[in-house]
């Protein structure tokens, strides 16, 4: 059982798209799809009537939308900018990040399990994304070593062709031409700690704590015990060997 405070259930809530109807008190899930169709609306809006995309009110992107679509509900355009944007008070500050990781799991989902070599997805990240927004891509920040901290680090997981993968846990890594990477919907893992570091065994063989981490962070409460907490999982649920690169690689001791 994980207790969470009201700013954590906020952002699972907005994450998930969801909003309170306002009409009948019900909590409703947008479907992504709609969303992501609102989301480019309100991009296209902001560039005719020269909003600052720091400082959008959501009365404001509202007013604007509901005068072409009477059908939109403010709750609605509210559940999208929280989704997609930080909110500072009374106005909302796009987050091109949050738009890049919505996106990223649309395009994972779109094609089930298989692997997906990063210079195809970031071609794939490219063509979705709003032109109003600027994806800044450094390949060596797609290395095998720096995808736990990019965008896809609570989607999935580097791994390599079997040649290369001897170079995963080396200094330098497997270089992003030679990266793929492995969906994991971390949606459908189990809550219950060691059935979930079983079924990410099963993702894959040898992981290292940087890497798990972004996969059980959200079983801890407390940030700030996030590191501790998957350390200590990984010392009782796993095999540590030191790799290459000082990091400790650890395998499966689940039977």
């Amino acid at each position: 059982h994980v207790q969470a405070g009201h700013a954590h259930v906020r952002r699972v809530l907005d994450d998930v798209l969801a909003f309170r109807h306002n009409a009948t008190g019900h909590w409703r899930v947008l479907d992504a799809g709609y969303a992501c169709d609102l989301l480019r609306i309100i991009l296209a809006t902001h560039v005719e009537r020269d909003w600052p995309l720091d400082a959008l009110r959501a009365d404001t992107v509202y007013s604007a939308l509901h005068a072409e679509s009477p059908h939109i509900l403010p709750e609605v355009v509210d559940a999208v900018l929280r989704r997609f944007a930080t909110k500072h008070e009374d106005v909302f500050a796009m987050d091109t990040r949050r738009v890049c990781v919505f996106l990223a799991e649309q395009i994972f989902a779109s094609s089930g399990s298989r692997a997906w070599p990063v210079p195809e997805f970031l071609r794939a990240l490219r063509a979705t994304m709003p032109p109003q927004l600027t994806l800044d891509v450094d390949m060596d920040a797609w290395n095998s070593r720096s995808i736990s901290t990019s965008v896809v680090g609570k989607l999935a997981v580097a791994t390599s062709a079997p040649a290369d993968e001897h170079l995963l846990h080396s200094p330098n890594g497997v270089p992003a031409s030679l990266t793929l990477l492995l969906p994991v919907d971390n949606n459908t893992l189990p809550q219950d700690t060691r059935a979930r570091m079983r079924d990410l065994f099963a993702v894959k063989s040898k992981w290292t704590a940087r890497e798990m981490r972004p996969f059980l962070e959200d079983l801890v409460a407390d940030e700030s015990a996030v590191a501790k907490a998957v350390d200590s999982w990984l010392l009782k649920f796993g095999r540590g060997v030191r790799g290459t690169n000082g990091e400790s690689v650890y395998t499966s001791r689940i039977n």
